[in-house]
Order: C-alpha cells, then sequence, then structure tokens
C-alpha cells in the first residue's frame, strides 16, 4: 500500500474513533468560527438559488449540508466516515427529503465518478476548524 493509502486509512479511522465527539462539539448549528466567519462567507460564494443542487464535500455532521437546503437547494453530501454520515443523518432527519448522504472517499477516483458527471450546480468543501 502506498503512503497516500496508508495516510488516508489512518486519517479514516481517526475520523471513526472521534465522530461522536466531533458531532458532539459541532453540535446542531457548528462552532462559533463557522457560524461567523465559514458559513457567510461560503453563502456569499455559492449565492445559492432554489432547487439548485449542491455538492457537499467532506460534510461531517451534516449541519452545513442542513442549512444549504434551508437556503433552497437540494443537497448530495458524502464523507469518508460512515460514523460522520451515520450523526449526519440523524442531525438532519427533518430535511432527508433533500439530502443525499453518502459515505465516499474524496481520494477515490471511481467513488467520486459514481456521483455523475455534471449533475451538480455548485460544490463546497467542508472546513474542519
Amino acid at each position: 500500500m502506498s503512503n497516500w493509502a496508508t495516510t488516508t486509512d489512518e486519517s479514516r479511522i481517526r475520523w471513526e474513533t472521534n465522530a461522536d465527539f466531533w458531532d458532539e462539539k459541532m453540535g446542531e448549528h457548528s462552532n462559533r468560527f463557522h457560524r461567523e466567519i465559514v458559513r457567510p462567507s461560503t453563502e456569499l460564494l455559492l449565492d445559492i438559488k432554489k432547487g439548485e443542487e449542491i455538492l457537499d464535500l467532506a460534510c461531517g455532521n451534516g449541519n452545513f449540508s442542513k442549512r444549504l437546503v434551508d437556503l433552497g437547494a437540494k443537497v448530495t453530501a458524502f464523507d469518508y466516515s460512515a460514523s460522520l454520515i451515520d450523526n449526519a443523518k440523524k442531525r438532519c432527519v427533518s430535511h432527508l427529503d433533500s439530502i443525499v448522504f453518502k459515505v465516499i472517499d474524496a481520494t477515490n477516483y471511481n467513488q467520486i465518478l459514481e456521483l455523475g458527471y455534471e449533475c451538480f450546480d455548485k460544490a463546497r468543501e467542508s472546513t474542519y476548524i
């Protein structure tokens, strides 16, 4: 196995181990930095229009995916941690008609291709801080 693949696997194991801690720390609406710095800037850049299809990469516990739906988007959200996705589905239970959650490794080309080709209007990558 390459160093890159080993690093990816080690990282995934750490996220699996810490998924519940992260979910609790980020909570329903994320941390202050994310709410006051990341979200406003990201929302401005994305300029969400009602009905747009948004790809949310590394969605963590899904709280920003839910925010994107509140802004009018339809969301496909993924993370490579199955535990984070499980937590996201629990946090976003009232939004599951507008969010599709998937376990995908963003470094795996074949898994990314399974999302489709030119089927999203916009994308956002998570900022974990």
